[in-house]
């Protein structure tokens, strides 16, 4: 017999909510158990398992399989997706007004335990300051369009196949 997964409490964050509204689709789906999630989703039963603990987000392909396999529409939840991992983000601070001592002349073990951050690095001008916090924001935003990208490859991928198997069984 499986293990009780544990209570969630919605209010306790958006990554809870996040499962806490899996598993309630799940439950609406007649609370199937995830070795039947996962022959439907051709995912593990761990992966299905893990989406809807609520510890750790899960993949934008996981989260849209389980919905799948719940019979349910995934467009939603692409959306409650990209919601939550905008509520994960750390807001972006103002840029900082003063700059931290240098690193030369400290041990090297304090040097190893530091990380520069932006605006930190007492090397870079002002202006190479807002170029690279400038990048940073390109590469977050192109890594998003690249997840919306993937998703949607893998629900096109998924579809040809269908159309596939179908032609061949004229």
């Amino acid at each position: 017999m499986a293990r009780p997964e544990r209570p969630l409490d919605p209010a306790d964050g958006s990554l809870e909510k996040f499962a806490y509204e899996l598993r309630k689709l799940r439950l609406q789906a007649g609370n199937p158990p995830y070795r039947t999630l996962a022959e439907r989703a051709h995912y593990s039963v761990a992966t299905l398992a893990e989406a809807a603990r609520g510890l750790r987000k899960p993949s934008l392909k996981a989260t849209i399989a389980y919905v799948e396999a719940c019979g349910a529409d995934p467009a939603p939840w692409v959306r409650l997706w990209y919601e939550l991992t905008a509520a994960l983000e750390p807001a972006p601070g103002p840029p900082p007004t003063s700059l931290p001592p240098p690193l030369a002349g400290r041990p090297a073990a304090d040097v190893r335990g530091t990380r520069r951050r932006v605006g930190q690095d007492p090397s870079l001008t002002p202006s190479e300051r807002r170029e690279l916090v400038e990048l940073r924001d390109e590469i977050a935003e192109l890594r998003r369009s690249n997840e919306v990208l993937k998703a949607a490859s893998a629900i096109f991928a998924r579809d040809l196949d269908l159309i596939r198997s179908r032609n061949e069984g004229r």
